[in-house]
């Protein structure tokens, strides 16, 4: 699970940098932190008999913030300006 989050840390900086519309890595990310949930639902599921109440206390919050901050990015990506729409503002300033 931690090499997905250093992978995640990666990905943020190379879109973070890049000149892709923010959207984009927005959605991935929201997606991306949808199966990490998922990931953390099925290790939950399989190492049931070995946590502890306070491990799936801890999990199910880690769930929680996931799928929440997923519902986010999602949200705030589907308000971006599309490039159409920032082409007609720029003529209009214009």
């Amino acid at each position: 699970m931690s090499i997905a989050a250093t992978g995640y840390v990666i990905f943020d900086l190379l879109a973070w940098t890049s000149r892709l519309r923010p959207e984009i890595p927005l959605r991935i990310i929201a997606g991306l932190n949808v199966l990490y949930g998922l990931g953390t639902m099925t290790a939950m599921v399989l190492h049931r008999e070995r946590l502890t109440a306070i491990g799936m206390l801890y999990f199910g919050i880690e769930i929680g913030i996931l799928l929440t901050l997923a519902w986010w990015e999602s949200r705030i990506a589907s308000r971006c300006p599309r490039r159409t729409e920032l082409a007609s503002s720029r003529r209009l300033e214009r």
